[in-house]
């Protein structure tokens, strides 16, 4: 009996304990705990007894890697699924509910980061979070000089290209980034796509805005790294090790191209030289065929194409041959411009002589 006795005083002092303890959280835990509901799509940096801790992210999709970085579940080159912790680092003041959003922390020991304490207010975090979706930033190029062509001058360019950007290492990004970190990654790219710009002629850059998987490639593969106004040298893969930005590699496209007023008079000229040449050639080539059909017997120019294309395409390649090497083209700053080309007259008399027997 005296064996049970001592048994339930036992269990009695530890009930005790026990309702104190739940008393204790009851009365004094919301003087010391605090609550955090971390959002879908973002992360809180966390700092413990002055000194930043770990983050903890809401990302469906998502987790940390071993170094801190955010990478998706899905491997993208073996496909496979890697789910992964959404917490890095190491905050023992801090308690996360398994499964949940909900986080508990030890206040006056424990605080989430205020994200404009460490950014400027760039549309990519606010209050305690760091917002981890990508967006789209825009950059304007102005009199992008363009690669010389045969000798012709070079054109310059107002280029605005589009890309999306979004944080991957928040650690990084809140402290070692600068604060206005969106803002100097515009430099940098604007520097890359000066480079690419730089090293294309304006029909490439043309052709480039209709490929944009070209253009993508073209910037994310420049592996010289660049000098921004800070003096830092960057590329797209240092600003993902350094400052933790990612530039989205397949995103990046030109939204518009445009030219210089006196530039764009330049290319109507261009244009207008071309339609010349290419209506002067289709002359001669009809006048040649004139004759042609006359010395052949046939009504005209239509037929005696028609017959040569079927007989004797290599007497059709001849005339046409013929007026082209007919007009004399020189290219000039602003395109083409014809000289000397010889009369209808004379061009007759040299063929007429050519098909007599």
């Amino acid at each position: 009996m005296e064996t049970i006795s001592m048994v339930l005083d036992f269990l009695a002092f530890c009930g005790w304990i026990i309702i104190g303890f739940a008393g204790f959280l009851v009365v004094i835990a919301p003087l010391v705990l605090r609550e955090h509901t971390q959002d879908e799509g973002t992360a809180t940096a966390w700092e413990m007894f002055g000194k930043y801790a770990c983050t903890t992210m809401q990302y469906r999709g998502r987790h940390f890697d071993a170094d801190g970085f955010i990478v998706q579940d899905k491997d993208p080159f073996t496909h496979m699924v890697t789910v992964g912790p959404n917490i890095t680092g190491s905050c023992w003041l801090m308690f996360r509910i398994p499964f949940t959003a909900y986080i508990f922390y030890v206040a006056g020991l424990v605080k989430p980061v205020k994200y404009l304490e460490f950014n400027n207010d760039d549309g990519f975090g606010n209050e305690n979070f760091v917002f981890l979706h990508e967006l789209p930033r825009n950059i304007k190029l102005s009199k992008a000089e363009t690669k010389s062509e045969n000798g012709v001058k070079a054109i310059p360019l107002d280029v605005e290209v589009v890309y999306r950007l979004r944080p991957e290492h928040v650690e990084q990004f809140l402290y070692t980034g600068p604060k206005d970190v969106a803002a100097r990654t515009d430099e940098v790219m604007g520097s890359l796509i000066k480079d690419v710009v730089n090293a294309s002629t304006p029909a490439e850059v043309q052709a480039m805005k209709a490929n944009s998987a070209g253009f993508s490639q073209a910037i994310c593969n420049l592996g010289q790294p660049q000098n921004t106004a800070g003096g830092d040298l960057k590329d797209i893969g240092s600003l993902r090790a350094d400052w933790g930005v990612g530039v989205i590699c397949n995103r990046i496209l030109i939204k518009d191209i445009g030219f210089q007023k006196e530039d764009q008079d330049a290319q109507a000229e261009v244009q207008r030289q071309s339609w010349q040449a290419k209506g002067a050639a289709a002359e001669l080539i009809g006048s040649m065929l004139e004759i042609e059909a006359v010395a052949l017997g046939f009504p005209d120019a239509a037929a005696v194409r028609t017959h040569l294309a079927a007989t004797n395409p290599a007497r059709l390649s001849e005339i046409v041959q013929l007026a082209n090497d007919t007009l004399i083209q020189r290219k000039l700053g602003t395109g083409y411009r014809r000289f000397d080309v010889p009369g209808i007259q004379e061009l007759a008399t040299v063929l007429l002589k050519k098909l007599s027997p």
